[in-house]
């Protein structure tokens, strides 16, 4: 037990013994709310990440991820309208298109090596800008469609030249709002070539972008998969 001095009524002191197994548990509300109040700190922590910086960050998601995704889907379905069957990597896609070394030259050791080496949906906007204009061209003869590929194209090339805002990795609200809108006007003429099911997939991500709330530990492998994609138009 433990030993407790206690005021007696005389004002001298008592000495009593206390039985810690009969003491009360703590409160289960007190607690509760002791580690809902460390997690939403927690939670500040992690969320605290400047307008500036998501701005940038939802633009990059933008560009990249969802553009990438509309012409992998755009390729896929051209592929499989021209030939009768689906792409896949064992496909003669890089030999029918590209069957010697010239126009191999042409379309660049970087989209050689990522037909060889990866999946379609690994592919950047470099390759597939490239597939989709001009061999095999599937939409070049699609006037909107081609404005909007050359449009992600140029804010790319524009991302990957600018140092920078490479380096500052933030966008002021004024110039996020523009670019938002120009990636995706372009966004919203190319998923029209896209199946409903992808279109909606498409368009739910794109509002997932827009209204979530940037984490600290997301945004270095955002960056770095920024950086990769860009790599090779900076050599």
């Amino acid at each position: 037990g433990v030993i407790c001095y206690l005021p007696s009524d005389t004002g001298s002191l008592s000495i009593t013994e206390t039985n810690p197994r009969s003491q009360p548990s703590p409160n289960p509300r007190i607690k509760e709310e002791f580690d809902s109040a460390a997690t939403n700190h927690k939670l500040k922590e992690e969320t605290n990440v400047s307008t500036e910086t998501t701005n940038f960050a939802r633009y990059c998601r933008l560009l990249m991820d969802v553009g990438r995704e509309v012409m992998v889907g755009i390729f896929r379905a051209s592929y499989q309208k021209e030939k009768g069957i689906p792409f896949t990597e064992s496909s003669n896609f890089l030999k029918d298109n590209f069957p010697d070394g010239h126009s191999q030259r042409q379309l660049g050791k970087h989209g050689v090596d990522c037909i060889r080496a990866s999946k379609c949906e690994k592919w950047d906007i470099s390759l597939l800008s490239s597939l989709l204009l001009f061999i095999p061209g599937y939409i070049k003869d699609m006037p909107a469609a081609k404005d909007a590929v050359e449009t992600l194209r140029a804010e790319r090339n524009m991302l990957a030249h600018s140092a920078e805002l490479l380096a500052k990795q933030s966008l002021p609200e004024n110039e996020f709002k523009k670019k938002w809108e120009v990636v995706l006007e372009a966004l919203n003429v190319l998923m029209d070539q896209l199946l409903p099911a992808e279109k909606s997939e498409c368009r739910s991500k794109i509002d997932e972008i827009e209204n979530e709330q940037v984490c600290e530990s997301d945004l270095e492998p955002l960056f770095e998969r920024v950086q990769e994609d860009i790599k090779h138009i900076q050599d």
